[in-house]
Formats: structure tokens, sequence, C-alpha cells
């Protein structure tokens, strides 16, 4: 299938353009961080643990919305949006350095423990958020060898259960966009 949107002349130009680059350039590193601490499966040792990931994820989720790079290449409220990417990427780094502390030491110091209560009450969507969806091929029983949702009658027909791994096309695209400034 070729490539399609309902963004200006069909295509993904209005997102992945030279003016979003940048912002790609922070999203993916993150993507790839928090896939690690998911697969890694240390998020479930304790309820703060838990907490401190699904907060991480969260905050990847508000990072990943595709309206920051439309509003950044329409101008139409690019201010608003670099400030609200930059704002969910600080504080997906904050979480990160939080991570990292509780899983070093298992606890946090009271200031840490402040910052992770504001940004959970700032940022409280999706609430029952589930980490292990980040967790590499957590989901490969429900994806087609494409990586597309797998449906009834997918997959060889000599062996009806086979499944092929999903690939990370997350790292395997970046050059591409990086050299040409659009995929």
């Amino acid at each position: 299938m070729h490539e399609g949107s309902w963004g200006a002349e069909g295509t993904n130009q209005v997102w992945m353009n030279p003016e979003t680059k940048w912002t790609y350039m922070q999203l993916y590193p993150a993507e790839l961080y928090l896939r690690d601490v998911c697969t890694a499966g240390k998020w479930q040792d304790s309820e703060l643990s838990k907490r401190v990931v699904q907060q991480m994820c969260r905050e990847l989720l508000l990072l990943e919305s595709s309206d920051w790079q439309f509003l950044i290449t329409t101008g139409a409220a690019r201010d608003y949006a670099e400030l609200r990417f930059v704002t969910h990427h600080d504080q997906f780094n904050e979480l990160k350095r939080i991570w990292e502390q509780v899983e070093a030491t298992g606890c946090l110091g009271e200031e840490q423990q402040a910052r992770l209560q504001a940004i959970e009450e700032r940022d409280s969507i999706f609430r029952e958020v589930d980490p292990g969806m980040w967790a590499m091929g957590a989901r490969e029983d429900l994806r087609s060898d494409k990586g597309a949702p797998r449906v009834e009658g997918d997959g060889p027909k000599d062996n009806p259960n086979h499944r092929e791994p999903i690939e990370d096309s997350t790292v395997s695209e970046v050059p591409k966009f990086l050299s040409t400034g659009t995929p």
C-alpha cells in the first residue's frame, strides 16, 4: 500500500519535515529507553517501581502526540506546541532519573517523591496504563508478519500458528529521515 495521509498533499510532510526533525531526535531515544525498561520487567518489583514506570509511559504517550509536529509545521500554535513537547520530554527525562534511583536503591528521597507526585497530578491521563505493553514482543501474538493487527487467516497456510517477530522499524527509519528530511 502506498503512503497516504489526510495531511497536506496526502503525505506525512506536515509531521516529518526539517522543522520537526528535532522532535524525533528526542522522541526515538525515549521510546527505545522505555521499551528496554519495560522489557526488563523490574518495574514489577514494587508499587513505587510500577508508579514511576507508569508515569514514564504517560509522558511518552503525551510526547508522541502528533499534534505537536502538526502545530509546529502549520505555525498555528508553534510556541505552545514546542513548549508542550519540551515539557513532556523534560518530565520524561526527570522520570528516567527517578527510575534509575528506584532501580538502584528501591526508594526515593523527599524531593524525588514530591516531583513524582507533581508530575502524576499534572499528567494523570490513562491511570491504569500497563507498562507491559511497551515490552519487546508483548503483543506479537496479535500481530501479522508485517506488524499490522492479525486477522483470522493471516500467516502461512501450512502453519496457522506461525508468528513472525515484530521488527523494530523505529530505528531503521531514522537514517532515512535524517538524510532527506522526510521518510
